[in-house]
């Protein structure tokens, strides 16, 4: 039951982090499973394959007026309200 509530709750009120983008991986040099992160960027991405990354972004959070912090990485440069 716990697996199950816990993937719910990943399906529910995680989805929103993740944002799919069409990228050849074997023009960026990067191989499938591999993540990087682009400098100014407050994301991970991910390669799944050719053609496809998932990119990790910081939640949005309501009244929240800060902007990320681009000097540090992913997920430490998200917001904290």
């Amino acid at each position: 039951m716990k697996s199950f509530t816990y993937l719910l709750f990943t399906l529910i009120f995680g989805s929103h982090l993740l944002l799919a983008l069409s990228y050849d991986c074997s023009d960026a040099k990067v191989n499938r499973g591999e993540k990087f992160q682009i400098l100014g960027e407050c994301r991970q991405y991910t390669c799944i394959g050719h053609e496809s990354f998932v990119a990790l972004v910081c939640p949005d959070v309501a009244n929240c007026n800060k902007e990320p912090d681009i000097t540090k990485l992913y997920p430490q440069c998200c917001p904290r309200c």
